[in-house]
């Protein structure tokens, strides 16, 4: 009980402007977030310090939004939470890419770490996505680099169904691959 008191005073402290109390929240529970991470999922400590900024500046925001309502759970809990969604949404985005560099560079083995070629890949695909017509481009973009779900994408694009999006998906994806050749 004094734990969740103590959290609460926290989130009062950080409500009324006191940024040393994120920094404390920050100090606190960063090592065991490290720790709980790498135990979970086999990442760069580099990207494992970008997720945890990235779960303090949005459990921040929540607070001064207002979004933050006295949690169920201790703030540990809640952050770790955060963590682990952000977590998944990054997993997500970059098992997209995977896909999509498998579709248009097959060629190109995995191990291939290169960085200034990667990026001229990256050129060379968006300047043929430039030529594809406004809704696949939108369609690619949306799918590939923002992970949006094929549901969101019906929705933001006004399709009437999912299978008219995946089709849609599709025979862009085909016109972009033989622009590509």
């Amino acid at each position: 009980m004094q734990a969740k008191h103590q959290d609460q005073a926290i989130v009062e402290r950080i409500k009324s402007g006191e940024m040393q109390a994120l920094d404390e929240v920050y100090l606190q529970y960063k090592p065991d977030f490290e720790k709980w991470v790498r135990h979970h999922f086999p990442l760069f400590a580099n990207t494992i310090e970008d997720i945890y900024h990235e779960i303090i500046i949005k459990f921040y925001n929540n607070i001064a939004s207002g979004k933050y309502v006295e949690a169920r759970s201790s703030l540990k809990t809640y952050l770790f939470a955060i963590g682990k969604y952000e977590i998944y949404d990054r997993t997500r985005a970059k098992q997209k890419k995977r896909e999509l560099d498998e579709r248009f560079f097959p060629d190109i083995p995995e191990e291939v770490e290169d960085e200034s070629y990667q990026e001229e890949m990256v050129k060379q695909m968006q300047s043929q996505i430039d030529h594809l017509s406004d809704r696949c481009r939108t369609l690619v973009r949306y799918y590939y680099f923002e992970a949006r779900s094929i549901e969101e994408i019906t929705e933001l694009m006004d399709f009437k169904s999912k299978k008219q999006t995946s089709q849609e998906k599709w025979r862009c994806l085909s016109k972009l691959k033989s622009l590509l050749r």
